[in-house]
């Protein structure tokens, strides 16, 4: 049986909480999951975060928080 595993947590609109994120994101990993699928994930976050702090947040206070959630 395969078991998942949930985080959620918030940090701020600043790209120094990336190495959080993905320390987080390392927490969690599941050994049935293959070294490229993980590492395409990851990126996959990296991507994801850096593209809200960059963009989607660009005008926005570097207090406004931002909302992660991995299963």
């Amino acid at each position: 049986m395969t078991v998942f595993q949930r985080i959620h947590f918030q940090v701020k609109t600043d790209l120094i909480y990336l190495q959080e994120i993905l320390q987080r994101f390392e927490g969690i990993r599941q050994d049935w999951i293959n070294q490229k699928d993980w590492l395409q994930c990851q990126l996959a976050l990296a991507e994801g975060f850096t593209n809200a702090v960059r963009h989607a947040h660009k005008d926005l206070a570097p207090e406004t928080p931002i909302e992660i959630q991995i299963t």
